[in-house]
């Protein structure tokens, strides 16, 4: 081989080689500048999605702190369950992101108001289980928007016992304000998710 051609094959060796270089460098660059820029949004994605549910669920950390207040200072009593039935559908209707909101004693006696569209558009359900001379009385009522009953029902058959829910126990058993983990609900059979205050 002539020097021309060895000079010639030289150059272009190193032109190939230069060029692989920066391809090289640029691509590593490139894909952890990519990584990094991924990292990123993730982040923030993630942290505005966990601002977002504590926003959507602090409403229900402050009801359900209210409530109990409320019931330690005998402002919303279970002797007049009545009236907490109505202070009940009133957070109901101040809260879209409630589905239903209760009130459990430790005799299994229990009120309950929930969203309820089975007997017209947006509709409440009451469901209040009494303990009566050691029976159970368990009455169901439909409610309108404007909390005026629609239809009633006895169903000392339902076999519900709030004592044996998750929402439940996990309150008593922590002694304090607790979130349960996902679970189906026992009436709507829709997953969801509670806080208890005990």
């Amino acid at each position: 081989m002539s020097i021309r051609q060895i000079l010639f094959l030289s150059i272009i060796g190193l032109m190939a080689i230069t060029v692989s270089a920066i391809t090289f460098s640029t691509y590593q660059t490139n894909e952890k500048v990519l990584i990094e820029h991924a990292h990123r949004i993730m982040d923030t994605v993630s942290s505005e999605a966990i601002e977002r549910s504590k926003a959507f669920l602090r409403p229900a950390e402050l009801a359900a702190r209210l409530t109990q207040r409320l019931a330690d200072h005998e402002v919303v009593s279970s002797s007049n369950v009545e009236a907490m039935e109505r202070y009940f559908f009133e957070q109901l209707s101040l809260y879209p992101q409630f589905s239903g909101i209760y009130f459990a004693q430790p005799d299994g006696s229990f009120v309950y108001v929930m969203r309820d569209e089975s007997r017209g558009p947006e509709g409440y359900r009451s469901k209040i289980i009494r303990q009566i001379d050691g029976r159970r009385q368990v009455e169901l009522t439909w409610r309108d928007p404007r909390f005026r009953p629609t239809a009633r029902k006895r169903d000392d058959g339902d076999a519900f016992d709030p004592r044996e829910r998750p929402w439940y126990r996990k309150a008593v058993e922590k002694g304090r304000q607790v979130w349960t983990e996902p679970y189906i609900f026992f009436t709507s059979k829709k997953p969801g998710i509670t806080i208890s205050s005990p």
